[in-house]
């Protein structure tokens, strides 16, 4: 199991996410998370993007509807 050591910018907490973990499940840059606090656990759960108008261009994926989290 990775570590991470946790850091502070200008009074936030942030710890970087191993890049095989996001990959893990499906992660990528700019996605929101939604953040809980469950069982003493703090729970990050990728939220799926909403449907796009179809512009002729490819969509862009929303993680399959799946509820892959990552327990930090």
């Amino acid at each position: 199991m990775p570590k991470r050591k946790v850091q502070i910018i200008r009074g936030s907490y942030y710890i970087i996410l191993p890049k095989h973990l996001c990959d893990a499940v499906g992660i990528r840059k700019s996605d929101t998370m939604d953040i809980e606090y469950e069982n003493n656990q703090i729970v990050m759960t990728p939220v799926p993007s909403s449907p796009k108008l179809d512009t002729g261009a490819a969509s862009q994926p929303d993680h399959g509807g799946r509820h892959d989290h990552i327990h930090a």
